[in-house]
């Protein structure tokens, strides 16, 4: 059953409720650890990570170090090229430095875990991947997890599509599951690298070490030889059969917490962790991985992004909507320049790698999330960045209350969260420069042969990650108010006539919700769901839905004694509209399917 449903179920037993299921309201913080989180926990707390320094790399590293990640030197990827005594997941130092300027000061910058369940996606019936980065935080079962949770700070983890996931941590979370997955062996992978470079364009030479470039080798050879070896290394270790205990139980452990925070958002979970799904949870853990690394090599600057006025509010009566602005800027962090490897490898493939003087002009994405569906408007943006290298985001509040709802009802705070990516230029290069470095697939130096060991590294997976590999930051935007229902998508004169009842309550559901009902009664409600349609579609697959002529993915399914209507909106951001009404045996399923055809022309 999803948040949505179980919210509404009795939605209306007390008269003049108005439920915050579902949405961000500022309260006390809880540390996302308790097996019931609060609805009202804050996305995360303003200025916990001190800005960049020398000591925040050397934190970052010390976190890696409990993971298991290696941390290696500069010259042995770019330079060396030398994966011969890699054990697992390794970064270099110029990846730790990066990893610290993507969150020093609270830049905000990583990966959305609804990015991360596309790269990575899971079966059917499956919590999506970010759960289960979501449940090793909740778990903080290793010294690793608890650091990581601790740079996290306070997150409502059952929204784990919503938050921002840092590079840091996604390597330390593949770090720790690589070491449950190898049951504890740390001797280098000669075989496993032996196995790999059958299919690649180097040689072997005993004298130097397990392998040695051969003559022809070029930049992007040198770089892919330890990438795709180190890669070649996590998959392989990903593949071992956890049969025994200890090892089966870190993943099974990982995927009961995952369940249980999924639970409430994705409906028809398998809650039983089997072969499949275990083999397919460990090809996802390793794709993470493969984010991660990428992220951390290709974006080595972040981007600010700040709210004015942070909080915002309502407007009260008749006055003017107020007014806000968001900008977004890079901050190089005095970027010390690429390695020359990487700069030699990107003239090869016809790259020209990025730099903060030459990102003006590039492409802004905006990603407003939490309640920007319906507390804010935009009025104006940059869609590129402008010359002072600054982009801007224009809103008005679209909210209204009362002086009476000032003066009496409770204040509260919706969360919005924005993140604003800087494009790089010529996405398609970026993807062939990935395709480079990780397969080793470098002109004239490999041909159609693709390397077993590292096929879950498709052109699917490459293309998905190269949309993402932005320079990116995130900021948290509070629009307070005062107890306001809202209901935008239909009346309460409406939802009585079209599902033949007679309903006397109306009431708010989260920050863009509305419902109807008649107390102890039947009852009607949506939300905006954080998921697409798409996911939450294939997220009931196995319990049975019917498509509806109401746009891609809309769909019908029953849960329990409800009926669920789900459908996407007409405008942006365009997530997943979840109608919910019951019982069913006073509520016709048709009738249900009439409302949101009714509602969806105003979403």
């Amino acid at each position: 059953m999803t948040r949505v449903a179980a919210a509404l179920i009795g939605i209306v037993a007390v008269a003049g409720i108005g439920l915050a299921v579902g949405c961000r309201r500022t309260a006390t913080p809880d540390s996302g650890g308790g097996s019931a989180p609060q609805p009202n926990t804050p996305p995360v707390a303003s200025a916990r990570i001190p800005p960049f320094s020398p000591a925040l790399v050397g934190q970052l590293t010390a976190l890696l170090g409990d993971a298991g990640v290696q941390v290696v030197l500069d010259a042995t990827v770019f330079i060396q090229g030398d994966a011969s005594a890699v054990t697992g997941f390794a970064v270099s130092e110029f990846q730790v430095r990066n990893m610290a300027v993507e969150i020093g000061g609270d830049a905000g910058g990583g990966f959305y875990g609804a990015q991360l369940d596309e790269i990575a996606e899971m079966p059917p019936g499956a919590p999506p991947i970010s759960y289960f980065v979501a449940a090793w935080l909740v778990r903080a079962s290793s010294p690793a997890a608890k650091s990581a949770a601790g740079l996290m700070g306070p997150r409502d983890y059952r929204r784990a599509p919503e938050i921002v996931f840092p590079s840091v941590v996604l390597a330390a979370f593949v770090g720790d599951a690589l070491r449950a997955a190898s049951a504890g062996s740390v001797s280098p992978q000669a075989s496993v690298l032996e196995r790999f470079h059958r299919y690649g364009h180097v040689v072997p030479t005993q004298p130097a070490g397990f392998y040695a470039q051969a003559s022809t080798a070029t930049p992007c050879s040198i770089i892919s030889n330890f990438i795709s070896g180190m890669l070649a290394v996590v998959f392989d270790r990903l593949k071992i059969q956890t049969d025994v205990g200890g090892v089966l139980g870190f993943f099974v452990d990982l995927y009961n917490a995952a369940v249980e925070l999924a639970k409430q958002v994705v409906k028809g979970l398998i809650e039983v962790l089997g072969a499949p799904v275990l083999q397919a949870l460990k090809v996802a853990i390793g794709l993470v991985g493969v984010a991660s690394y990428a992220s951390s090599l290709l974006r080595p600057w972040a981007v600010r992004v700040a709210a004015d006025p942070n909080p915002n509010r309502f407007a009260i009566d008749k006055e003017p909507q107020p007014t806000g602005i968001i900008t977004a800027r890079i901050d190089d962090k005095g970027f010390p320049g690429w390695p020359k490897a990487v700069v030699d490898c990107a003239k090869l493939v016809n790259v020209e790698l990025p730099s903060p003087d030459a990102d003006v002009g590039s492409p802004v994405r905006w990603r407003p999330l939490g309640g920007a569906r319906s507390v804010l408007e935009g009025t104006q943006r940059d869609d590129t960045l402008p010359a002072d290298k600054v982009a801007r985001l224009s809103y008005i509040v679209t909210g209204r209350e009362t002086k009476q709802d000032v003066a009496q009802g409770k204040e509260i705070d919706d969360i919005v969260t924005v993140q604003a990516g800087i494009e790089r230029s010529a996405i398609t290069g970026l993807r062939n420069q990935l395709q480079a470095m990780f397969l080793g697939m470098v002109p004239g130096a490999l041909t159609g042969v693709m390397n077993p060991l590292l096929s879950p590294i498709t052109d699917k997976v490459l293309t998905r990650l190269a949309q993402y590999v932005d320079a990116n930051g995130s900021t948290i935007l509070r629009v307070r108010h005062h107890t306001l229902i809202r209901c935008l998508l239909f009346t309460k004169e409406e939802a009585s006539s079209t599902l033949r009842q007679n309903f006397t309550i109306i009431a708010a559901v989260g920050t863009a919700g509305c419902s109807a009902g008649v107390p102890g009664g039947p009852s009607v409600g949506y939300q905006y769901d954080r998921l697409p349609c798409r996911l939450l579609k294939r997220s009931v697959a196995l319990t049975g839905v019917n498509d509806l002529p109401l746009g891609p993915n809309a769909f019908y399914t029953r849960a329990k004694d409800t009926h669920v209507v789900a459908f996407p909106p007409l405008s942006a951001p365009n997530f997943c509209v979840q109608i919910v009404s019951g019982p069913v045996s006073a509520i016709a399923a048709r009738d249900v399917v009439r409302l949101a055809g009714l509602m969806r022309p105003r979403s």
